[in-house]
């Protein structure tokens, strides 16, 4: 399961924060977004990674910056992370579309 999940957060003293989309609270606000992986078989939740999404303005060139990545990109990278600790799985399962 790929899950991205976010929290409101004021200032700029933390990293990774900016205006961005924060389902929880169905609107665009300043917060900070972490993208999860967990494992399950259905009666078991397994957390395995966790990332947080950087947004374009945190880098010198924006959205063509090389490090930025969006969060479909971090979410494939956790996946293939799982995937190489042992973690096999036959489908994915994400709560949103880009």
């Amino acid at each position: 399961m790929i899950d991205d999940s976010g929290d409101r957060r004021d200032g700029t003293a933390t990293a990774h924060v900016g205006r961005q989309w924060l389902g929880r609270y169905g609107k665009t606000d300043n917060g900070i977004v972490t993208v999860t992986t967990v494992w399950t078989d259905g009666r078991v939740y397994y957390p395995l990674h966790s990332t947080p999404y950087t947004p374009a303005h945190h880098f010198a060139r924006g959205r063509s910056d090389p490090a930025f990545r969006t969060k479909p990109q971090l979410a494939a990278a956790l996946a293939a992370r799982g995937k190489a600790a042992g973690f096999g799985c036959r489908a994915v399962v994400a709560d949103c579309a880009y």
